[in-house]
């Protein structure tokens, strides 16, 4: 894979020291994969590396899904362009802002935004409907919506392994999710030891039957700390993100990481975590969705994420 593209990998592990984490006599240290690149980060890049690989090998484009502010279409649209492969992104809904901040920044590195109905997009995972596509766009490589395919797991495979091969041993280790996806692919590579805790950002339990085939069956999937539901966000969880910043230096996004962050503390104030206990946060980067949310609550300045 020739690029110009730079990426820090591993991804650094840095500790974090909290009053909190003090008081409840825990050590917390931060997979920081926010830092892999200013604009291919977090699961983001390993969903994609093996997908890139083989449109490389295949002299493909890149075909893929996404909503108006995914953090797929973005980094997908970057790494396309890193790679020189044209890019095409199937976008949910008709009447969708192409010149926000994640299409506007997609199309500017050369990604193709076509926009399609809602009826239309939910047929995403269908046969017919993806035979249809393939044939109107032969030389390109159809990815799922999120990148969420058997390449994606190589990628998330290697991400447990730098965890297994680190110098922190995690007695719990913690990811957000909007897919299975990152969970299935880090209980293949994680030791069966580290326990993995994974907060959905959606409502409901259903991500579970996502995760119940892997062999490796020491996880717990909390549902509590959705704040509403996928992209539901309250002052309460922008105050959090805005004084996590001002403590510790590292920038969450309100999507995913910040309520995976939020439930942590708040499963340790309950004692749901034993003392002495040894945890790894995993920050999956969806740093680019900021803007996104400032800009829609621009009139509402307890809503700014800084």
């Amino acid at each position: 894979m020739n690029s110009e593209l730079t990426l820090q990998l591993p991804s650094p592990i840095e500790p974090v020291s909290l009053p909190l984490y003090r008081e409840k006599e825990v050590s917390v240290c931060i997979k920081r994969e926010d830092l892999i690149h200013p604009h291919i980060s977090g699961n983001k890049w390993r969903k994609l590396k093996f997908n890139i690989d083989k449109a490389i090998r295949e002299k493909k484009g890149i075909l893929t899904f996404g909503g108006a502010f995914s953090n797929h279409i973005y980094a997908t649209a970057h790494t396309a362009n890193a790679f020189r492969l044209p890019c095409i992104g199937i976008i949910r809904g008709t009447y969708v802002d192409r010149d926000n901040h994640t299409l506007a920044s997609a199309r500017s590195v050369g990604m193709k935004i076509e926009l399609v109905t809602h009826d239309i997009y939910r047929q995403k995972n269908q046969v017919s409907y993806l035979k249809a596509l393939q044939k109107k766009y032969p030389d390109y490589l159809l990815i799922p919506e999120g990148g969420n395919n058997d390449l994606a797991m190589e990628g998330i495979k290697e991400l447990g392994d730098e965890i297994t091969t680190g110098n922190f041993e995690a007695d719990y280790i913690t990811v957000s999710a909007g897919t299975a996806s990152t969970a299935k692919g880090l209980l293949r590579s994680i030791p069966h030891a580290s326990k993995l805790i994974v907060f959905s950002s959606l409502k409901g339990e259903f991500l579970k039957d996502e995760i119940v085939a892997e062999e490796n069956t020491n996880w717990e999937l909390n549902t509590d700390f959705h704040f509403g539901g996928y992209a539901k966000v309250n002052e309460n969880l922008v105050t959090f993100i805005n004084t996590y910043k001002e403590e510790t230096g590292i920038l969450l996004d309100p999507i995913y990481n910040a309520k995976m962050v939020y439930g942590l503390h708040s499963l340790l104030g309950q004692n749901r975590i034993n003392p002495g206990s040894r945890i790894m946060i995993i920050h999956t980067g969806g740093l680019q969705g900021i803007h996104g949310h400032n800009a829609r609550y621009k009139e509402k300045s307890s809503m700014q994420i800084k």
